[in-house]
């Protein structure tokens, strides 16, 4: 009788030191969770944002064909994809080869928010139609069929009140409008202190939506072109 009185005592200490172990556990997690929504909170209220401070439409910026902006971005329609044993290759209308053959919108944006911009990166939200490529390395996308999705600022690091340009660039009257009412394009901010946000552009037109937190692998999977490849490849994956 001692010996299954003793056995009890110590597997009812042990069953209490589980219980005990988890609801610490539980409460560490509560914490942490807590901590977090209320850093996620403090971080909203002083997110970067960007807004438009200044437009330009196309009729506005034809006299204006100097490259000298913090951004540019060429927005290319996908026209045809060959798998070529194995290489995935993307064809454009090479009229895009030739500047003479571009307009382009111009927006000047100001973070208007409370914390400082460490990286500015365009990327296009229709993968099966758009790729986006930097203006300046045009001809190497176009002529080397290869798929892009995003493109960076040069300028970086923008404290609060601080600006910069952004041109989208486009094929003469083929400017990419989304059928679905959504904008086409989307602004991901990467802030100074490693978060990011995102912001809807409806380019051509004047029209940008507030700043999102938003995962990295949100915007990991928005430039990732191994998995877009593959879904070109078997389109059932889209």
């Amino acid at each position: 009788m001692d010996w299954l009185a003793f056995a009890g005592s110590i597997l009812g200490g042990l069953i209490g030191g589980l219980f005990t172990y988890f609801g610490v556990r539980l409460t560490l997690k509560h914490e942490r969770e807590k901590e977090k929504n209320e850093q996620l909170l403090k971080a909203d209220a002083e997110k970067p944002r960007l807004e438009i401070i200044k437009y330009q439409d196309f009729e506005a910026t034809k006299s204006n064909k100097k490259v000298n902006n913090d951004c540019n971005v060429l927005m290319l329609n996908i026209t045809n994809f060959i798998d070529d044993n194995g290489r995935a290759r993307f064809f454009y209308d090479e009229k895009a080869l030739k500047d003479d053959n571009l307009d382009f919108v111009e927006y000047e944006l100001k973070n208007t928010g409370l914390t400082e911009i460490a990286d500015i990166c365009i990327t296009g939200n229709l993968p099966k139609n758009l790729s986006l490529v930097e203006l300046e390395r045009k001809e190497f996308y176009i002529t080397e069929n290869l798929l892009n999705y995003e493109v960076w600022s040069h300028k970086r690091y923008i404290k609060p009140g601080q600006t910069l340009k952004l041109r989208i660039y486009y094929i003469k009257e083929q400017v990419m409008i989304s059928n679905l009412g959504t904008p086409i394009l989307t602004i991901w901010l990467n802030d100074v202190n490693g978060r990011f946000w995102s912001q809807l552009l409806a380019s051509p037109s004047p029209q940008i939506e507030i700043s999102h937190y938003r995962k990295y692998s949100d915007f990991r999977d928005s430039i990732n072109i191994d998995t877009a490849i593959e879904c070109f490849k078997n389109p059932y994956l889209w």
